[in-house]
């Protein structure tokens, strides 16, 4: 009886797969490296972005803060015992109290 060495029909179909699914896993990989590079590329772009909105908004809220204060301060006389609590100015002799 003589021995088949060729490899059978179906061993050939899984090769014909596994080839096709290694075709498929390398576009995926190759692709999903284009798209990496291509957000990569934009990241020092989004930094400086953000960076400008975050200056911008801690700027308007000291400049918020600033009016509110000021506001407060101009509708509500200072009732502090502390002579200089109600000026922005450290107090230029330590620590007296009004009299």
């Amino acid at each position: 009886m003589a021995v088949n060495n060729s490899p059978s029909r179906a061993a050939a179909a899984d090769e014909g797969h596994d080839r096709d699914f290694a075709t498929a896993t390398r576009e995926v990989a190759t692709e999903v490296a284009d798209r990496a590079s291509a957000v990569a590329a934009r990241l020092p772009e989004a930094a400086a972005t953000t960076k400008v909105a975050v200056e911008e908004a801690a700027r308007l809220m000291e400049a918020g803060s600033d009016q509110m204060l000021a506001q407060r301060q101009a509708e509500r006389p200072c009732r502090s015992a502390w002579r200089w609590a109600c000026s922005s100015a450290a107090p230029t002799d330590s620590w007296s109290r009004s009299p």
